[in-house]
């Protein structure tokens, strides 16, 4: 492999063949391309001083977001001389190890476009409009125009009085933002919880036992939570990925992705790392640390989707999951996979 760095979606990476590619979570590929369809890059500022790198080719475009500019920097000698890696800028690239092909140049959108390096050629003239033709004016119909538009002005202001307290009147105020938080969701109140899936069948200190969630209670927020396959049910990777994003905030931003293992085969599956804003607005910069308890980004919290172990096999079953478990930071019982 060439290149391998971070983005929101996954991984970017340059393979050995020069195939361009996302790497999404558990092994999906996000989308790829051959690097000669590539016609051009452009980038745009991304969240916390990134990048949103968008990659034109003959298929169509491609997205790598959150890719950090010292990423962007050395993904650059694949493709083109750095000189020509501006900022907002869609440049020709050229197959790996080769000069730009003139046969790929940039497809232009349809417009009053010129060529690269030459001037805009100048619109065709506007044909003179002809003199206006002199008509008398009808003083009558003159006094009807004016007193009909009088008599108009004269309503409108009678409306406005009337409406003077109306709900009308708050037509111009701003429309609530809705709270990320908002619902059963990690991080926000506790009481949602309970108005949705009924009271806890019990409770050791702050933590509430309610259907298949384990639910922490922290001054009336969620600070941890766990959702479990319920009895008699089974979790492809996809259907509890889509249980478990449920429980999100819904202003999530997605930072990285890392395997994980567990002596105790609890929690070997992946862990995600997101960040969001609320969660920064409801708890203390204090709460948000690393394994090392390291600071790490106010707002960070992370799902750990944990496999489920097969006692038959006394392997691993990556198809299927067992539970996931939300944390603000990144919690320490989380270890990167070194096996």
């Amino acid at each position: 492999m060439l290149y391998d760095a971070p983005c929101m979606q996954g991984r970017l990476q340059v393979l050995d063949d020069g195939t361009l590619r996302v790497q999404a979570a558990f092994g999906r590929t996000a989308w790829q391309v051959s690097q000669p369809l590539l016609t051009g890059i452009t980038t745009q500022p991304g969240a916390m001083g990134s990048l949103n790198v968008t990659f034109h080719t003959q298929t169509g475009t491609y997205e790598a977001k959150m890719v950090t500019q010292a990423n962007f920097a050395k993904l650059q000698p694949y493709f083109s001389p750095p000189q020509q890696m501006a900022q907002g800028q869609q440049t020709p690239y050229a197959p790996y190890g080769g000069p730009p092909s003139p046969q790929q140049p940039i497809q232009q959108q349809p417009g009053p476009y010129a060529p690269y390096g030459q001037p805009l050629a100048a619109p065709p003239p506007m044909p003179p409009a002809p003199p206006p033709t002199a008509k008398k004016q009808s003083h009558k119909r003159t006094w009807i125009v004016v007193s009909i538009i009088a008599a108009l002005l004269v309503l409108v202001g009678v409306i406005s009085n009337i409406g003077n307290g109306s709900p009308s009147q708050n037509s111009s105020s701003s429309i609530a933002t809705p709270d990320p938080l908002a619902g059963a969701r990690f991080g926000g109140q506790f009481a949602a919880f309970t108005a949705k899936y009924g009271q806890p069948e019990s409770v050791i200190s702050n933590l509430a036992f309610i259907q298949n969630l384990q639910v922490s209670n922290d001054q009336g927020h969620v600070d941890n939570m766990l959702a479990g396959v319920p009895k008699g049910q089974t979790w492809t990777v996809s259907a509890g990925e889509s249980q478990c994003k449920a429980f999100y905030p819904a202003d999530a931003v997605h930072v990285r992705d890392f395997p994980t293992a567990d002596v105790d085969k609890l929690n070997d599956g992946i862990a995600m790392v997101y960040t969001s804003a609320a969660l920064a607005r409801v708890f203390p910069a204090g709460r948000f640390i690393d394994q090392q308890h390291h600071p790490v980004a106010a707002g960070t919290f992370t799902v750990a989707y944990s496999y489920t172990f097969s006692k038959s096999t006394n392997q691993w079953d990556k198809a299927h999951l067992l539970q996931c478990e939300l944390d603000l930071g990144i919690p320490d019982y989380l270890k990167a996979y070194t096996g």
